[in-house]
């Protein structure tokens, strides 16, 4: 692209590399700078290009979230950009470089399935039609070589199978599709797996901060507890407190009721408590 190189002599007549470059057309952008004024544009290119890929060291391949400090990587590699261009422009001794992709990556949602690494191997497929896909592929392979060095003659009075190179590249092409699907749908799942393990770390170590909390809760509610159980016990006690002095009212009416009916009343002084007194035998 030459916009590229155009972004890249703009960066230069800034000195600086800001994303502002008014060239790029929405593409995505990767942008690099140097001091080194006397290296070739070929070691500075080289430069640039060491600089994104490193980014891929510890990037997490099986994460869909953006990863801001591993974006020139990430966006190097996107497999669904399809056009790429670079560009380098000096400005004293004073380089930048850039480069941009279209379309443009590092798209929210979309990094399994264009973010690869070199050393998370393929998938094997798995299912019985990926299998004899397979099977097809290998049986072509040895028609085709075969027939390549001579021709099979007709059988049952049937033409011969031509069997082309277009065909085999078709198949494999296919297989590959496949097997790339696989390893989106597992990465896809670890990515499931690793968010769950996440969420299952973070509880383990909220119950943990809370632990004193719950055990200092759970030694109140205890001695709320214990309080109620002789709050009760008190109540229970008042209750037949009160029946007793129930029954010694009961007496005393009772008493009263029997020295009016014999006329004492009106003659005796007395202090109702001492006739209680009196009729109630004294209890131990």
């Amino acid at each position: 692209m030459i916009r590229a190189v155009l972004c890249a002599q703009y960066y230069a007549g800034l000195k600086r590399t800001d994303h502002s470059c008014p060239y790029k057309n929405g593409t995505g952008e990767n942008l690099w700078a140097s001091w080194e004024g006397t290296s070739s544009f070929e070691d500075l290119a080289r430069s640039a290009s060491d600089a994104w890929y490193s980014e891929s060291e510890d990037y997490n391949f099986y994460s869909e979230d953006f990863q801001p400090e591993k974006q020139n990587f990430s966006q190097m590699v996107w497999q669904s950009s399809q056009e790429f261009g670079f560009g380098l422009a000096r400005n004293g001794n004073w380089t930048a470089g850039c480069a941009l992709y279209s379309p443009s990556g590092n798209v929210n949602g979309a990094f399994l399935e264009n973010v690869f690494s070199a050393y998370v191997p393929v998938q094997p497929p798995r299912t019985t039609h990926d299998i004899n896909l397979i099977i097809k592929t290998a049986s072509l392979r040895n028609m085709f070589k075969t027939q390549n060095s001579k021709q099979n003659p007709p059988i049952d009075n049937k033409p011969p199978v031509v069997i082309t190179q277009h065909k085999v590249v078709s198949l494999e092409y296919e297989i590959t599709s496949i097997s790339s699907s696989h390893q989106v749908d597992i990465r896809k799942l670890l990515y499931q797996l690793v968010a769950i393990a996440n969420r299952v770390e973070n509880i383990s170590h909220l119950v943990e901060e809370n632990r004193e909390a719950i055990d200092a809760l759970t030694a109140t509610v205890t001695e709320l507890d214990d309080e109620l159980d002789q709050a009760i016990d008190q109540i229970n006690h008042l209750n037949s407190m009160n029946q007793l002095w129930k029954q010694n009212f009961q007496i005393v009416n009772r008493t009263f009721t029997v020295l009016k009916n014999s006329g004492c009343l009106g003659s005796i002084v007395f202090h109702p408590f001492n006739v209680l007194h009196k009729l109630v035998p004294k209890t131990s």
